[in-house]
């Protein structure tokens, strides 16, 4: 294993987020429009608040391996593939991913009888994304900044950055 990076929640991304919302809501006041739609609004934006921020799980750990990138939520893991519209800076890495499913395949069409008798049929395991994608975002509370410093480093120069690129 490369890496592991055990995620905690960042207080810097929730007082952003707390903030983006109110800015909203404080926005529908000097807005011209008619009071029941700055109501309606209103009522939308606090429902999207109290929906997207407290039923949506997020990842607790992200292991990078030589193969296989694993993201870990508090009742089950997932394997993922690093897409390559990520963000890496000094202040905040923002890492995006895509299910990844390894499927198993033979290299040769079956045939009935001798299918594992004969050489020529290997098994190979090629991914197979799936349409889940994961966000990560990394602050400098979230992490140690050792830790988020060794990952700028991998995802920069390591080769499984580069063969995910290609998926």
């Amino acid at each position: 294993m490369l890496l592991r990076v055990e995620l905690a929640p960042s207080r810097l991304l929730s007082a952003g987020v707390v903030m983006s919302y109110l800015l909203a809501l404080a926005s529908l006041m000097f807005s011209d429009i008619p009071a029941w739609a700055s109501c309606s609004l209103a009522l939308g934006i606090f429902i999207n608040f109290r929906y997207a921020n407290f039923t949506r799980k997020r990842p607790v750990a992200l292991s990078i391996g030589d193969e296989i990138v694993r993201l870990y939520f508090p009742d089950h893991q997932v394997n993922v593939v690093l897409e390559g519209e990520c963000c890496c800076t000094q202040w905040v890495q923002i890492l995006h991913f895509r299910e990844c499913y390894n499927q198993s395949i033979l290299t040769k069409p079956s045939t009935a009888g001798h299918l594992f008798s004969d050489p020529g049929f290997l098994p190979i395991s090629p991914p197979r994304l799936g349409s889940a994608r994961y966000s990560v975002i990394l602050l400098p509370d979230s992490c140690s900044s050792n830790v988020r410093r060794r990952l700028a480093v991998i995802l920069r120069w390591h080769r499984f950055m580069r063969v995910f690129q290609l998926l």
